[in-house]
């Protein structure tokens, strides 16, 4: 090789060297022939550099070499969690977030979301222990024992303390030992319309009616004009008779009661009428003492001889006048309100 031509390999040497880094060279060595197009190529531009040294207005200042093609970047493996290795949770103001395994979130006690949130529903078990205590509830307010209050002071009838009455009931009640198994339903101003309607949609165990009573066998109720409204003591016996199957005990709180109560006592087991006139006071005094006995767990009998004795024990004369009427069963078996 002469001279001239180790000079110019020796530039292309230099050319190479200031344009390779170190790392590049050595690949070029170790595989010259799969790098032979690339150093052909860094010889042309050089020798294109040499033979326009002459001419400065036309020098190219792309000196550099050719750009590598940009790799592919390589996916990272997706290494999958193992089904039994614990999901990561987070804690949030008290609820605990839980990433499962498919990409969604799990809120625990909330429920389920479709569209990959989870949420935890509650087991069968709970389920099963909030139905048995609805079912409990229910159970215990369908066996409460239902009094029906019906009250009738007509316009041009003596004004009677009606209201005193009904909450000597709800007192007594209130305060009696099995008072909470009871459940009193109020209804003013009656009229004959309504006895059948308040008898069907209440469903009594016990009818009490407060208001007057006639020496002719009847019971007054008020009209549509807000008058008195006479009821005779068959016809109200042959409505009763028709809710039997619950009505057990009926109390006529009103003068000249005994008579209905007679006729009622043909198709209800037990009954309580007045013989004759019943001052107010002696009346209101009366059905408190009943209503005690009766939600303290006594029988029919007993709370009716004790409400006799309280009105004999406030000295007003008027303990022969309330009358038990029960040609059905014996009222010493017939315990309204139980303890168990």
């Amino acid at each position: 090789m002469d001279e001239e031509s180790r000079r110019v390999c020796r530039e292309v040497a230099g050319v190479l060297a200031r344009s390779m880094s170190g790392v590049e060279l050595l690949a070029l060595q170790e595989a010259p022939e799969e790098n032979r197009r690339e150093i052909d190529a860094r010889v042309a531009v050089w020798l294109a550099m040499t033979s326009n040294r002459g001419d400065t207005g036309s020098a190219t200042r792309d000196l550099g070499r050719p750009p590598r093609p940009t790799p592919e970047p390589v996916p990272e493996p997706i290494v999958p969690i193992p089904a039994t290795a614990p999901a990561p949770t987070l804690e949030s103001g008290g609820v605990q977030v839980r990433q499962n395994n498919k990409g969604g979130v799990s809120f625990g006690n909330v429920g389920t979301i479709h569209g990959g949130l989870s949420l935890a529903m509650p087991s069968p078990a709970d389920r099963s222990r909030d139905d048995q205590a609805a079912g409990a509830v229910a159970r215990a307010e369908s066996q409460k024992v239902r009094i029906l209050f019906l009250g009738a002071n007509p316009t041009d009838s003596t004004p009677l303390r009606l209201d005193e009455e009904v909450r000597a009931i709800d007192q007594a009640l209130t305060t009696a030992t099995l008072g909470d198994r009871c459940e009193l339903s109020q209804k003013w101003a009656v009229r004959v319309g309504d006895l059948q309607e308040h008898l069907l949609r209440i469903k009594p165990q016990i009818v009490h009616f407060s208001g007057h009573g006639s020496r002719n066998r009847s019971i007054v109720l008020q009209g549509d004009d807000g008058r008195s409204r006479q009821v005779d003591a068959d016809r109200l016996a042959r409505l009763l008779a028709r809710f039997n199957q619950q009505l057990r005990c009926v109390v006529l709180n009103a003068c000249y009661t005994r008579e209905h109560g007679e006729a009622i006592a043909e198709h209800i087991d037990c009954v309580v009428g007045m013989s004759t006139a019943v001052a107010d006071r002696a009346a209101i005094r009366f059905a408190s003492a009943f209503y005690r006995a009766l939600a303290s767990g006594c029988s029919v009998l007993d709370a009716f001889e004790l409400s006799r004795a309280d009105i004999e024990l406030g000295e007003m004369g008027e303990d022969e006048v309330p009358t038990l009427l029960a040609r059905r069963c014996d009222p010493a078996d017939v315990f309204l309100i139980k303890s168990s």
